[in-house]
């Protein structure tokens, strides 16, 4: 017990303690410092991509809406995706089902549900171009608020 009462006593333990306090304190500050740069950084860069993003579509749909034949090559194009997707989640579950190959259902299941998803999002996608087209002064005033909004800081 005098041994530990000692250590205590002593002046060295107290300035090694607080000097190990204050490398702690600088090094965390350090650290901190470094991860809201990086945040910030990310955050920047997250923002950039996402004004690219919305520039994009906009001036995508403007084609569309300028060019009947383009807008209806690419429904066509998403419908015949959707069709292909409904028949590829059909044929796997069709193919689960055989005797043959029933110990592949995992497998099969999986396909099934993969075409079945994809399927869906294509076709909300199709509905996602067709709305856009239709109420483009809605879409295009919509859009523009977003890009103003990420363009100020």
């Amino acid at each position: 017990m005098d041994t530990i009462g000692e250590t205590f006593a002593s002046p060295s333990f107290w300035v090694v303690t607080v000097l190990f306090g204050a490398v702690l304190s600088i090094a965390a500050n350090l650290v901190t410092d470094a991860l809201k740069n990086a945040y910030a950084r990310r955050s920047q860069q997250q923002r950039q991509r996402r004004l690219t993003e919305l520039r994009d579509d906009l001036a995508a749909t403007i084609r569309l809406k300028s060019d009947p034949m383009r807008f209806q090559g690419v429904i066509g194009r998403q419908i015949l995706l959707v069709i292909a997707m409904f028949a590829l989640g059909g044929a796997a579950g069709a193919l689960g089902s055989l005797p043959l190959f029933g110990l592949l259902d995992f497998v099969t299941s999986g396909l099934s549900a993969f075409g079945y998803i994809t399927a869906i999002t294509f076709a909300f996608k199709a509905v996602t171009i067709i709305n856009d087209v239709l109420d483009f002064d809605e879409y295009e005033t919509r859009t523009k608020q977003q890009i103003q909004r990420l363009e100020t800081p």
